[in-house]
Parts: C-alpha cells; sequence; structure tokens
C-alpha cells in the first residue's frame, strides 16, 4: 500500500493566504477579524477533509489523494457519514481540492474564535451519521399482546 500522503494544511493555508494577498486584496467583502487557515483536517478514506477558514468564506475541504483532472468548478457528490454532499473542484496554487460552501461571505458577527467554533460544529455535524428513526409507538393492541416486548434479560 502506498504511503499516506502528509496533512496538507500547510499548503493549504499558503496557497490561500497567496490568494487573500493577491486578487482578493481590498475586496469588499473580506471579513478582516478572519485568518486564513485549515482546521481540523483527518483522513477520511483516501483524502484529507477538514474546514478552509478564509476572510471571505468557510467551506468543507476534500484534498484527494489522487486528485481527478478536473476544471475548477466542476460538481462533484460524496457520501459522507451525514450523507450526500455536494463539492466543486477548486485549484488552489498546486493544489487540487473539492470544496463545499458553509458560509460565503463570512458575516461580520463572526470573529476568529466563533468562525473556528462554526467550521469545527460542521465538521462534527458532517461527520456523525443521522440518528436512526424513532421507532414506532406500538397500538394498545400490540402492547397488550405482547407484540414488541423486549425480552426479559
Amino acid at each position: 500500500m502506498p504511503p499516506c500522503p502528509p496533512d496538507p494544511s500547510a499548503a493549504l493555508e499558503a496557497a490561500l493566504t497567496a490568494i487573500l494577498d493577491g486578487p482578493m486584496r481590498d475586496v469588499p467583502i473580506l471579513n478582516p477579524q478572519l485568518p486564513v487557515a485549515a482546521i481540523g483536517l483527518r483522513r477520511l478514506g483516501p483524502a484529507w477533509f477538514g474546514a478552509l477558514l478564509t476572510p471571505w468564506f468557510v467551506n468543507l475541504v476534500l484534498v484527494p489523494d489522487a486528485a481527478p483532472a478536473a476544471a475548477p468548478g466542476t460538481a462533484a457528490e460524496f457520501d459522507l457519514p451525514c450523507g450526500t454532499l455536494g463539492f466543486l473542484h477548486a485549484h488552489y496554487g498546486e493544489l487540487r481540492v473539492l470544496c463545499c460552501s458553509l458560509l460565503s461571505p463570512v458575516p461580520p458577527l463572526y470573529d476568529e474564535a466563533g468562525a473556528r467554533q462554526f467550521a469545527a460544529a460542521a465538521l462534527d455535524a458532517v461527520l456523525t451519521p443521522p440518528a436512526p428513526p424513532p421507532r414506532a409507538a406500538l397500538s394498545r393492541r400490540e402492547l397488550l399482546c405482547g407484540r414488541g416486548a423486549r425480552p426479559h434479560e
């Protein structure tokens, strides 16, 4: 089995900082309270998965080990523990990633701590399988006839 690629957090932060310092500089939608940060990246199958925080967005990000040759903006769906989510292919410098927008732009009411908390909570939510549906209530007849009763332990 080939070795796992290294955590891309630093490369993502460097690529997005270059975008912030270049084409995004002085764009009015920037939230100046926010840094560029990769949050909670972890292995998920054959990819790194986490969140990206910038002064202009909070996204989920998937960095596949073998990045598909897809044009930026091409849609893709991924099955996550919470269900299927839509992502868009993006190129950040040399990195080929898939992003799912959570907030764009990031409202000024978010400071760094709040935006990091939001990103972490979103990661927890998408990595948590949905709860099973509630068990249907027993009718009076089922209850009295013993259907649905649990065996004694």
